[in-house]
């Protein structure tokens, strides 16, 4: 049955590619966010706190309910998002140049792995 509604309506079954933004896409909702937005947040580090979720979004190519609260049917109040322990920040400090500050974050709660169980 899966097999006739998907060549019915036409559905492409599998992986594709998915496009995330591109580098001045981003910096122009980062510039927009930090100098012309005016929304009044009811706690200030809330501003911070979407600018770092854009940053996520575009760094790891995450669909955004890997990264926070997802909406979908069977998900949504549930909770889960990411957290802090999914970071990881680490000092990186090669022979030769400077160090470099680096942060490991896991992604446990991608499309697909919510049900399987795997981290």
């Amino acid at each position: 049955m899966h097999g006739d509604f998907c060549n019915e309506h036409g559905l492409i079954r599998g992986n594709r590619e998915k496009h995330v933004i591109g580098h001045t896409a981003l910096q122009g909702a980062l510039y927009y966010h930090w100098v012309f937005d005016t929304e009044v947040y009811d706690l200030e580090r809330e501003r911070i706190q979407l600018a770092a979720v854009l940053l996520l979004l575009a760094y790891t190519g995450s669909r955004p309910g890997a990264i926070v609260e997802s909406t979908s049917p069977g998900i949504a109040g549930t909770n889960a998002a990411l957290c802090y322990g999914d970071l990881v920040l680490k000092l990186l400090q090669p022979k030769q140049g400077p160090s470099l500050l680096v942060l490991e974050v896991r992604i446990r709660l991608d499309k697909g792995k919510r049900k399987r169980g795997e981290p």
